[in-house]
């Protein structure tokens, strides 16, 4: 096997063609935060081609929980003008493009697509994560001494590291680490390096992940959070059982 058909077959999974009624729905190897492929469609113009990612950026918003609003829109516009692009009824488009321009036309409408899904997922569940911090601080502050209550208290781990962790309860001596997780790769990753490390190195510190609606979440992702953690809490049913575990 020469060194060209072994690349050539690791990349065929992204590489995948087929027809539409629009044209051809080409696979790329550009992919969303969720992992897929972002694919466009190259249709025939005149004595051209169209590239456009056929609004797939939109639904993949939609289908994880984003509300598709002025601001999603405004982001939108930015990235396409920023890109060169047009956008019409949600779809990145470019238009007139050549049979030795079509290449770069697909890798810059399949960028452009996962730029837009990305920048905005990023600031919704930045949103989200705040939120989620608030609640989780008012609930502790009701149930906790309001004093032994810290927010944004920086915490050593077993590395040379600090890790910033949204509330820390100070129990007689003992801490009790809360760090709020929203359904992300990233925020569940960065929870899961924070708790680890700080567990090899203070195991007596109580270790509470608390999630929003823990039973739509991957049954995956809630394992990589148990083995770090002294317990998950899901905010929608209060804290009540973080009391059982710390009594003050």
């Amino acid at each position: 096997m020469t060194c060209e058909s072994w690349i050539i077959e690791a990349l065929a999974p992204f590489l995948e063609c087929h027809s539409t009624t629009d044209g051809v729905r080409v696979g790329t190897q550009v992919l969303y935060p969720d992992g897929d492929c972002v694919s466009v469609t190259v249709s025939r113009e005149a004595d051209a081609y169209s590239v456009s990612d056929g609004a797939l950026g939109w639904s993949t918003l939609l289908a994880n929980g984003v509300d598709i609003n002025k601001t999603t829109i405004k982001k939108a516009e930015v990235v396409a003008r920023d890109m060169g692009l047009s956008l019409t009824k949600g779809c990145f488009t470019l238009s007139c493009v050549n049979q030795g321009q079509l290449g770069a036309a697909i890798v810059v409408v399949a960028n452009a697509s996962q730029r837009w899904v990305y920048e905005t997922l990023r600031d919704h569940h930045l949103q989200a994560e705040s939120s989620l911090r608030q609640r989780v601080n008012d609930i502790l502050i009701s149930i906790f001494p309001r004093k032994s209550v810290h927010h944004g208290e920086f915490v050593d781990g077993d590395s040379t590291k600090k890790y910033r962790v949204a509330n820390v309860v100070h129990l007689d001596g003992r801490k009790v680490l809360f760090d709020s997780v929203v359904n992300h790769p990233i925020a569940i990753a960065s929870t899961h390096l924070k708790f680890s490390d700080i567990g090899r190195g203070f195991p007596d510190f109580g270790r509470e992940a608390v999630v929003q609606g823990l039973g739509g979440w991957n049954a995956e992702d809630v394992n990589i959070l148990a083995t770090v953690s002294t317990g998950i809490s899901d905010i929608d049913k209060g804290l009540s059982e973080v009391l059982s575990r710390y009594p003050n």
